[in-house]
């Protein structure tokens, strides 16, 4: 029994370390395209080893798993892990506090698969808790009515997420003790999308521009939340056809992931891609070849040249170029990826891929 003991406690070890391996080359809680392929085979051999430890060793392990599957937006695993995680704290009766942080991180996974009806329908099973169990001042209370006025939203009843949303505002106005500014700001941050699906544009464009500002005084430029306002508000802009602000408002959220996430994280790829998407519109054709070559050079610096975001963003700026008609700049494009594939000695059907493109 000793030995068997020891050996599980070596192998729970040497999951976590895999786990904390994987980990390693995220940057704040983002992982990077490069590393997808690389992180999931890491995370496969975790969960390999799953059934070789005790119960609440496994727990703690599909916890870790359903984070990372949750940084690689593979959210079907995230929701495996965490379901399985959810089930060994209540069959080992483990404490509440641990069965809260499963259930909200469930919510978080349903409404990023857009499964709304079922977030909604967590988030209810879970205030009956809350309410009983946290002290009146508790944060998560908040977190909790945040995350059902999301879920309503999503579940496609958006004058009730309206509603939620605003009698939030209203318990934020009279809480027992002062809340957190990121609390705050993560409230106000789904409004708008509430308010445009319930028909209300003009108050969604409004509330989304005050909440930069909102944002800004709060939690300064330099945050996450800012950014994420920025991106917002862009959003509201262009569904209301003002492209220019769109675009600033895309391009200002972009700037920002760069310096707090770095230059290939999900976000970033996400703000350039809005702010591309934005040029095309406004026709500003020599502006997006600039955010292509940018983007080719910094994963180029950061992460190879033969990585596969580096050549994702070449294809990309490949393509660009050709729409531009600078078919010159696009073969000195493939040329110059060419030499770097055979110096890697890459795959022949990554090279082949290439060599037609010289064709084009």
């Amino acid at each position: 029994g000793t030995t068997a003991t020891f050996w599980q406690k070596q192998k729970a070890e040497a999951a976590l370390q895999i786990l904390a391996g994987t980990m390693s080359d995220t940057q704040y809680g983002s992982i990077y395209f490069l590393q997808k392929d690389k992180m999931r085979g890491s995370l496969d051999s975790a969960a390999g080893i799953a059934d070789s430890l005790t119960e609440e060793n496994q727990m703690h392990l599909f916890t870790g798993l359903s984070k990372a599957y949750h940084d690689l937006r593979e959210w079907d695993r995230a929701l495996t892990c965490l379901e399985k995680a959810e089930a060994l704290t209540l069959k080992l009766k483990l404490p509440a506090n641990i069965l809260r942080r499963h259930q909200e991180a469930h919510i978080l996974v349903l409404l990023a698969l857009r499964r709304g009806k079922e977030a909604v329908a967590l988030a209810e099973k879970m205030q009956p808790d809350y309410e009983a169990n946290l002290l009146p001042d508790d944060p998560d209370r908040i977190f909790l009515l945040t995350m059902h006025a999301k879920a309503l939203r999503v579940a496609g009843r958006p004058k009730e997420a309206v509603a939620a949303f605003e009698s939030l505002f209203e318990n934020l106005k009279n809480w027992p003790n002062e809340v957190h500014p990121i609390d705050i700001v993560n409230a106000h941050l789904s409004y708008p999308i509430a308010l445009r699906q319930a028909g209300e544009t003009e108050s969604a464009l409004e509330e989304a521009r005050k909440n930069i500002r909102l944002a800004k005084r709060l939690l300064g430029l330099i945050d996450l939340h800012t950014a994420r306002a920025f991106v917002q508000a862009g959003n509201e802009c262009e569904f209301a056809g003002l492209n220019q602000e769109a675009h600033d408002h895309f391009k200002e959220a972009w700037e920002l992931f760069i310096d707090l996430r770095g230059p290939s994280a999900f976000s970033t790829t996400e703000a350039k891609n809005d702010v591309l998407r934005l040029q095309e519109k406004l026709g500003l054709v020599d502006e997006a070849l600039k955010l292509h070559e940018y983007t080719v050079t910094s994963f180029k610096a950061q992460n190879g040249p033969t990585d596969p975001s580096t050549l994702e963003a070449a294809k990309a700026f490949f393509e660009a170029l050709i729409k531009a008609g600078k078919k010159d700049e696009a073969k000195k494009l493939v040329q110059d990826t060419l030499l770097e594939l055979e110096k890697a000695k890459a795959a022949d059907g990554e090279i082949k891929e290439w060599e037609n493109k010289l064709r084009q």
